[in-house]
């Protein structure tokens, strides 16, 4: 389909002039081991040929030592939703103060002596100096998920308590902490403008910690899993993960023209208002 077809039968279609990617559900498998983690051959394929044709930059709660490696057909990166961001050759913290900093490294402590045991996964997240500015707190591989979300709920208040930031996501085996309040719209923003972008922008996430993107993007598509609680994504458009990397190979060959006409993509009909 041309892209002139295109934008006629579907008025929100747009011509993408970048991509912003969140990284773990959206471009690479859930449910992986940390080590095990890697966007599928195919996928990073079809993203090295866009990244030809426009800028790539990912919004992630990953840091850049994770990221990096594994997304070097990206221009861009927001770590930790924003705590910390590369640009090209430049690299762009926000700023902490050295007593959060102090309380967050208490709560990692807290959380490697008493939910280590449980089988809980506890991931710090660090700056380019190699300091943890965060940390996940992740039991999806722990058998008895129920304790374990009681310890971790505990966990959290205690966290709270320090004055740091817990993200919580319903039915997510996992926590984030963070020693300020983070917002991947805010990332969003921060990119658009350093990349030059005032329109153009299509943003990719899996879940609604990405609604702040979806929403601060021109256009937002959700990757869907089985499990996936539809209503709770601010996107307005919406594609299996399975089909991720044909949706990729139809945007490229319809020039970057996006709509729902493209492979795997659909309304997202909860988003849809009465007469739409």
């Amino acid at each position: 389909m041309c892209a002139a077809t295109l934008r006629e039968i579907e008025p929100r279609g747009m011509m993408v002039k970048s991509l912003f990617l969140d990284y773990d559900g959206t471009i690479s498998p859930r449910n992986v081991s940390r080590d095990e983690s890697k966007v599928p051959a195919e996928t990073f394929e079809m993203l090295w040929q866009i990244s030809r044709e426009i800028p790539i930059a990912m919004i992630t709660s990953k840091d850049l030592w994770f990221i990096m490696r594994r997304t070097p057909f990206a221009r861009a990166w927001s770590a930790m939703c924003g705590l910390e961001t590369k640009v090209d050759a430049g690299v762009f913290e926000m700023p902490v103060s050295v007593n959060r900093l102090k309380r967050l490294g208490v709560a990692v402590e807290l959380a490697k002596r008493r939910l280590v045991r449980f089988g809980v996964d506890v991931e710090e997240k660090r700056n380019s100096c190699w300091q943890t500015h965060a940390f996940c707190v992740d039991w999806r591989r722990s058998r008895d998920k129920e304790r374990i979300k009681r310890e971790v709920d505990l966990f959290g208040f205690r966290c709270e308590a320090l004055g740091l930031t817990v993200y919580r996501f319903e039915d997510a085996p996992f926590v984030d902490v963070y020693p300020v309040n983070v917002d991947k719209g805010l990332a969003v923003g921060k990119l658009r403008r350093a990349l030059g972008l005032d329109s153009g922008v299509l943003f990719l996430g899996d879940s609604e910690a990405d609604n702040p993107a979806f929403l601060a993007s021109d256009a937002g598509l959700a990757v869907v899993h089985d499990e996936t609680r539809l209503e709770s994504l601010a996107a307005d458009y919406l594609v299996r993960f399975e089909e991720v990397n044909s949706f990729l190979r139809s945007l490229l060959a319809n020039g970057l023209a996006f709509g729902s006409g493209l492979s795997g993509v659909e309304p997202n009909l909860w988003r849809m208002k009465p007469g739409e």
